[in-house]
């Protein structure tokens, strides 16, 4: 299959991002995470559960699959219910509610198996033995080398005509522009925000970078889509505020308009590989 791009960035019904919402005020109920949230406000729910149906719509999703860093486990556990049967999610030891039995009850809900790992120590899989993996928003949160091993190990584990479902921010999305012009690095922080041993954005990717990454790993992007995300343009990493909510919205309308006929200026990539 070709390499193809795509823009879907209006096209999420409600009623499939509505079990998204469902699923994140459930975790938020039942889980003492041990860390600082973010606040759930009416922009974050709506911006994250039409994110996690587009992840959701990729591709189905097959059981066992893995989810590497799982996180709040509202992925994982959304991913678990449409698959059926028993999944596996992957999440750093340092993490404070990894070990917390709210956790790990809602994802033994869903059908998730939770194991500890540290992504720089390899994935705990055998060869070839995990048909489907995601890794949702974890790639820009590693040190180049760091991803490129995990990439490697993702393509040890998957075998042959194995799938990849990759999301993971743009770099070369349209707000950035707007910060270059204000005088504002597009680059992570110089003094990375940390939660345990995990960190904040360490490298954002373009489309082009990424895609090279994965064909290294013997990972082939077979279709790579583009998504807003409304949060981008008010913070860059962490809550560092640069423009105001009014010239944020501006920028989103416009940034959406723009995106419907150049679609990789889009906030986020979300990319379907196959090993080959």
């Amino acid at each position: 299959m070709p390499l193809r791009t795509f823009c879907r960035l209006n096209t999420i019904k409600t009623k499939a991002a509505s079990f998204w919402v469902s699923l994140m005020r459930e975790a938020a109920g039942q889980i003492d995470y041990g860390e600082p949230l973010p606040e759930l406000t009416r922009e974050f729910i709506s911006v994250w559960s039409r994110h996690y149906a587009t992840i959701a719509g990729i591709t189905m999703p097959k059981a066992p699959f893995l989810e590497i860093g799982t996180g709040f486990g509202i992925l994982a556990a959304g991913l678990g219910a449409m698959a059926g049967g028993t999944v596996f999610g992957t999440e750093h030891p340092t993490r404070n509610y990894l070990f917390n039995p709210g956790y790990r009850r809602f994802l033994k809900n869903y059908g998730v198996q939770i194991i500890a790992n540290d992504l720089t120590e390899g994935l705990p899989f055998v060869d070839c033995s995990i048909s489907q993996i995601y890794l949702c928003d974890v790639i820009e949160h590693l040190f180049v080398p760091d991803a490129v091993c995990l990439l490697s190990e993702i393509s040890r584990v998957l075998p042959i005509g194995g799938e990849l479902i990759l999301s993971t921010p743009n770099i070369n999305r349209l707000s950035n522009l707007f910060r270059f012009f204000r005088g504002h690095s597009i680059n992570p922080p110089q003094l990375i925000a940390s939660c345990g041993n995990t960190h904040g954005h360490v490298h954002e990717f373009a489309p082009k970078e990424i895609s090279a990454l994965l064909e290294d790993a013997r990972l082939k992007p077979m279709r790579v889509q583009f998504g807003l995300n409304s949060l981008y343009t008010t913070s860059v990493f962490g809550s560092e505020k640069q423009v105001s909510p009014e010239t944020a919205k501006q920028i989103n309308r416009l940034t959406a308009f723009i995106c419907r006929f150049f679609p990789g200026f889009g906030d986020q990539i979300f990319i379907l590989a196959q090993r080959i």
